[in-house]
């Protein structure tokens, strides 16, 4: 699926998305010039045992500001 697709499937933002394939959570196949997520991928990170998986890898959280 496409990375509008994903973010819309997963319940988040582009950026969200993008974050969480740069750190490594989520996998991007490049077909050609684009870039997609498969499904069974998708799936994973919301079947995964961390319940809150996807929102830490979203959000920086409290104690993570510039003054942390």
């Amino acid at each position: 699926m496409s990375i509008p697709s994903a973010a819309k499937y997963l319940s988040l933002s582009r950026s969200g998305i993008y974050r969480l394939i740069n750190n490594g959570t989520l996998h991007r196949v490049k077909i050609g010039g684009r870039s997609v997520i498969r499904r069974a991928d998708a799936d994973a990170l919301l079947e995964s045992p961390s319940d809150n998986a996807v929102a830490r890898s979203t959000s920086p959280g409290i104690g993570s500001g510039i003054f942390a």
